[in-house]
């Protein structure tokens, strides 16, 4: 799921998908680091938009049984030094996935398959290989993988409230598969050969309601460590009856907390069952407040209404109506009309960034017919993919028209781009890997992504490639990456890309081999850092500690970089213009950090007594009302994080001279009120006294219909930039528990095809009350095309477009008045133009800044600095277009 850069009026609000701000006693990982220096502007073309577009990850597809069918896939494992690799295992991503064990001779088989796409990935000990993937037909010959050395990930299970170690726990580390686990007696268990990429962690026992956290690997290959809380928990229970009030037996029912913008529960995994009667149960939930969503096959999502469970006493008679679903069935053909057996049919539900999305695929049969039922009945966009050729996007409604049958999906969409791949010398490189994204922001949105997947292949023995099934007349941003690069290490995204017109020119791209990175981390003081992380261009590279304070970084691509130093306990660092030579080892050197301010004191209750385990947030204080999530977003925020302990006391170190935002939070103590530190050197004792809290709630809806998966954000002036955001349910409605009592400014965000569309409104929060802010966005019949003009030379990095309707008088909405006129934001590229979808008439402002040059990890300031221009948008005709001028930088 994917969250990006948004630029809101005075206020920089980060979405961005990945891991929450996590307490800096569990941290470890680049995520988890924070910036108090932000990263200087710097050369190379186009990696921070390279990265942010690797960051929009697709919608989870829910796909239908893999058929069955005559091919074989064979392939081979090796090791790193070339040998087989005998007893590794092979996981192939069908529904469900299956396995292969290599033999001695280091191969593998798959039989009974049908044409189409498969992922493979192999894991042997301590390493990995891939994952890839091949698009299997008759033509398909023997692939290989190849492993490498990989991460480890060291779970601990405590008890959330002795402290003490969980022996025995049953352990899941998910990713693409799911590897299990148990504790041993010291409470911890370890999961070897695991490639970077974001995982859950889970964590189960007896007596103990389960925990799930999120985790991001780090690059190199290091011990990952995470820590998982397990806490008191009580029953919850009740059914599932479907739209006609009969009960539903067999359905997955997950329960997903309402606090938090990304669920991280399976229904597969985490689910209840229902039985005959529809009934369902859960024999342990911890408090909070929670949303209980029913999905199988055969029916669309449905949530109950927002449940509050105290953790302590059992809850029953939760209701989850199910609504009558949507079906799509048809053919799909050539351009000729001839059918195409086995192509791969999916439909996209695209109602917002994040949440309640849904993404469904099925593959047809030997005549090319397919049926996909269980559909929402809501519009959809519809494609058919094959090895050879894709179709046209289709939008659907059905909520019109529930059932659609005899659609025919075309694959006209036949266009290639081909090429090849060289090295030094210009000699061609086999197994290089070729990726390519649209140059277009429209043609990236997450519903396009998720439609269509992302583009890659690998050169054969002569370094050609070819990338099939491109729209006519498109073009699109290619990157070549040397043999074995993994499309989920982020540093692999910092190569320049090359713009390729469709059925253009045969294409050259040249690639060097990495280089690596080294140095030492050492405090002003001589000592070296409990924990530290580096990142090259922001994207997350080593992990290390308690140790010599030397690091590592291997597959870092050749130019000119900048190296960031970051942990809990000491300042920031960032290296400028570190140059990077092909299949050289750049040596940094002795790297000193300052240790900073130190904050301390300790959480009280109102009578003065201390609050254990209550969680205190610091960050640098940030123009407006900022919400920041994730790795990013912390970073740019300098958010830090501390646990108190069993008297109260809690310590954050490493935080830098500039002016400061405190408070603290627990769940069944409330909240501080936010607590301003001005600038200085001196460390600084606080004692913070959580006090009453309120809440809030409401419905986003659009044309008078509610819409699930909308982001709803909350920020405060005053507010530390972590922030509070969640996602709408499937009846629109959002809910925040404990809110420190003050006035806020309520963001709801919605993905818009390529961009965002944000509605702001302002509501007052009080103590111990429920205050409520419904939001209607609006949704006009125009597009509107920008087009960025630059000022002084070619644009060769990423310009953030922003259109905000114009309000008379520049009127600011008031507390529980109409929410503020609807922005719309994109990220363009040279000289593609920005499309705005679903503008009404009337003034609008149209606002141009070139984007942070690291993704998001530059000041606020330099976000805002932007030119503006008035536009007027008519009733028709359906398409406009307009221009707003820009600095190149």
């Amino acid at each position: 799921m994917s969250r990006r850069n948004l630029l809101i009026g005075a206020a920089l609000i980060l979405a961005i998908i990945g891991a929450r701000v996590v307490k800096s006693c569990q941290a470890r990982g680049p995520e988890h680091s924070a910036s108090s220096t932000p990263s200087p502007p710097r050369a190379p073309a186009g990696s921070s938009l390279t990265r942010m577009r690797a960051d929009v990850a697709p919608i989870p597809v829910e796909s239908d049984p893999s058929p069955a069918g005559a091919l074989r896939l064979q392939g081979l494992v090796l090791r790193s030094d070339g040998a087989p690799a005998a007893g590794a295992v092979v996981s192939l991503g069908t529904t469900p996935p299956r396995t292969a064990r290599a033999d001695q001779r280091g191969s593998f088989g798959f039989d009974k398959l049908a044409p189409g796409p498969y992922r493979l990935e192999a894991r042997g000990g301590s390493t990995v290989g891939g994952p890839i993937t091949i698009q299997l037909s008759e033509r398909t010959g023997q692939v290989t993988l190849r492993l490498k050395p990989a991460a480890a990930v060291e779970a601990t299970t405590v008890d959330a409230h002795t402290h003490q170690v969980v022996a025995g726990a049953g352990l899941e580390l998910r990713g693409d598969g799911v590897l299990t686990a148990a504790t041993g007696p010291d409470g911890k268990a370890k999961f070897e050969g695991i490639r970077p990429g974001k995982y859950v962690v889970k964590a189960s026992a007896p007596g103990h309601s389960p925990v799930l956290q999120s985790l991001t690997v780090a690059d190199a290959s290091v011990v990952e460590r995470v820590t998982l809380e397990l806490g008191n928990g009580a029953a919850a229970s009740g059914e599932v009856r479907d739209a006609h009030g009969q009960p539903v037996a067999g359905i997955a029912v997950v329960a997903e907390l309402t606090s938090t913008l990304v669920s991280l529960a399976d229904a597969r995994e985490d689910g209840a069952t229902t039985d005959q009667a529809g009934r369902f149960r859960f024999a342990a939930l911890a408090a909070g407040s929670y949303r209980f969503v029913a999905s199988d096959a055969a029916h669309p999502p449905a949530s109950s209404g927002l449940i509050a469970l105290d953790g302590a006493r059992d809850h029953a008679g939760i209701v989850i109506q199910l609504e009558d679903s949507g079906r799509i069935s048809g053919q799909v053909v050539t351009r000729s009309g001839d059918p195409v057996p086995f192509a791969v049919v999916r439909a996209v539900v695209n109602e917002g960034a994040l949440g309640q999305v849904l993404a469904r695929q099925t593959q047809c049969d030997e005549a090319g017919q397919f049926d996909l039922g269980g559909l929402p009945r809501k519009p959809v966009d519809v494609a058919a993919l094959h090895d050879s050729a894709t179709s046209d996007t289709h939008k659907l409604n059905l909520r019109d028209t529930p059932a659609v049958s005899e659609l025919v999906l075309a694959l006209d969409a036949d266009g290639t781009i081909s090429g090849s791949v060289v090295g030094a010398g210009d000699q061609p490189v086999a197994d290089a890997v070729v990726t390519a994204e649209p140059s277009t922001s429209a043609a990236r949105s997450r519903a396009e992504v998720t439609l269509r997947g992302k583009l890659s292949a690998l050169t054969d023995a002569a370094g050609k490639f070819e990338l099939r099934g491109l729209r006519s007349g498109a073009s699109y941003l290619v990157r070549a990456a040397p043999p074995g690069a993994s499309l989920n290490r982020r540093t692999s995204w910092l190569r320049a890309p090359t713009k390729v017109e469709v059925n253009g020119k045969t294409v050259v791209l040249h690639v060097e081999t990495d280089g690596r990175l080294k140095g030492q981390v050492q405090r002003e003081d001589g000592g070296v850092p409990d924990m530290f992380s580096v990142t090259v261009d922001g994207a997350s590279s080593f992990v290390g500690g308690g140790g010599t304070g030397e690091f590592h970084v291997p597959d870092v691509p050749p130019g000119v970089h900048t190296v960031t130093i970051s942990g809990p306990s000491f300042v920031t660092r960032a290296l400028q213009a570190v140059e990077i030579k092909p299949d050289v080892e750049a040596d940094v050197g002795l790297i000193a950090v300052a240790g900073g301010r130190r904050i301390t004191g300790r959480v009280l209750r109102e009578d003065g007594s201390p609050v254990p385990a209550a969680t205190v947030t610091a960050s640098r204080q940030m123009a407006g009302t900022s919400v920041v999530a994730g790795p990013a977003g912390a970073q740019m925020g300098d958010v830090r994080q501390a646990v108190s302990g069993d008297d109260g006391t809690y310590s954050i170190a490493g935080m830098g001279i500039t002016p400061l935002n405190l408070g603290a939070e627990h769940a069944g103590d409330g909240r501080s009120p936010f607590t301003p530190i001005p600038p200085g050197l001196e460390d600084v004792k606080i004692d913070l006294t959580l006090k009453a809290t309120g809440a809030l709630g409401g419905t986003i809806t659009q044309q008078g219909r509610p819409v699930s998966g909308a982001l709803v954000l909350a920020g405060a002036r005053g507010a530390p930039a972590g922030g509070n955001g969640v996602t709408t349910g499937t009846d629109g409605s959002y809910t925040f528990d404990a809110l420190t009592p003050g006035t806020y400014t309520i963001s709801a965000i919605l993905d818009a095809g390529g961009g965002q569309q944000v509605k702001q409104g302002i509501v007052v929060v009080k103590p111990g009350e429920t205050a409520r802010l419904d939001v209607e966005l609006p949704l006009g019949a125009v597009t509107l095309v920008v087009h960025a003009i630059s000022q002084g030379g070619a644009l060769t990095v990423p310009v953030r477009i922003v259109l905000t309707k114009s309000e008379a008088g520049g009127a600011q909405p008031q507390p529980g008045a109409t929410p503020s006129p609807t922005i719309q934001t994109q990220v363009v590229t040279g000289s593609d133009p920005a499309r705005f979808a679903g503008v009404e008439p009337g003034m609008y402002r149209v606002c141009a800044a070139l984007a942070p040059p690291t993704g998001g990890a530059g000041s606020a300031s330099e976000a805002v600095k932007a030119s503006c221009a008035f536009t007027s948008v008519a009733q028709g005709p359906a398409t406009q277009e307009t221009s707003v001028s820009v600095a190149a930088r």
